[in-house]
């Protein structure tokens, strides 16, 4: 057998066993430019077996609060492109006058089969963001399955922060650009933690990490009380979970069993 199909061989029998075991998130990948949000963006998703959303407006005025799918490039400025096929998700929560709303989006990662589920050891999620101003509130966050919060990016304030993380909490560089875009993963390392990293890019390039205790088992975008204007709307694109190498992934074959395939590979 060709040295490349078995080393093939080996990496998706491993990868197979780690992602099929009892308890594991399905593997999946999401984005706004998918077919299923030619309509709009609303309950469900594309693929309800392995990924759900549940949206929501808290609002006390009519028109202050909403989600929309559209250019993350228009976001008052240049605007960071996140976009597949041209859009990502939109939302947007303003005040004015005696009103003020909220909208919230929450994404519920499934088996499978369309229950809810957790990530498991192995796993990451990861999710692609873009910004603006930072007046009000708007940010994600991970959560567990009782809806606790384990590591939160809010911007607002005129800075971007972490709250909620086991470590690494506080601001990750308050420089601000019109043009900013977060990508985040989190990976479930082991039962109950995981890391947590940032990537910024656009105009100001920066990357943060540290760890979270918890099982990541959905997540929560919100944007609030934000003033008027498309620079304060909020986007977001491309969500996935994917399975990472761990170091004992080799043990899953058995280390006898795969020094003698790499003995026989010739």
């Amino acid at each position: 057998m060709p040295h490349h199909t078995m080393k093939t061989l080996l990496c998706l029998t491993a990868a197979g066993l780690l992602a099929n075991h009892a308890g594991a998130s399905a593997l999946f990948s999401e984005n706004a430019g998918n077919s299923y949000y030619d309509s709009g963006w609303s309950f469900g998703s594309s693929q309800p077996g392995n990924f759900g959303w549940f949206t929501s407006t808290s609002v006390t005025s009519p028109g202050y609060a909403g989600r929309f799918t559209g250019s993350s490039t228009g976001l008052g400025g240049p605007g960071a492109d996140i976009n597949t096929a041209g859009r990502s998700w939109g939302m947007y929560g303003g005040s004015g006058g005696t009103g003020n709303g909220e909208s919230d989006a929450y994404g519920f990662l499934k088996d499978g089969a369309g229950n809810d589920q957790a990530l498991s050891a192995g796993q990451t999620l990861s999710i692609d963001i873009a910004v603006n101003w930072r007046n009000g509130y708007k940010g994600f966050a991970v959560r567990n399955a009782g809806g606790t919060e384990l590591f939160t990016l809010n911007i607002g304030s005129d800075d971007y922060v972490v709250y909620n993380a086991a470590t690494g909490n506080g601001s990750i560089g308050n420089a601000w650009s019109d043009n900013t875009a977060f990508h985040i993963a989190v990976t479930q390392t082991s039962v109950g933690s995981g890391t947590w990293a940032i990537t910024r890019t656009g105009g100001v390039s920066d990357y943060d990490t540290g760890t979270y205790t918890g099982d990541v088992a959905n997540f929560k975008l919100y944007v609030g009380q934000t003033d008027a204007g498309s620079a304060n709307d909020f986007f977001a694109n491309s969500i996935a979970v994917t399975m990472v190498p761990e170091p004992g992934t080799a043990a899953l074959l058995g280390l006898g069993a795969l020094a003698m395939l790499w003995r026989r590979r010739g």
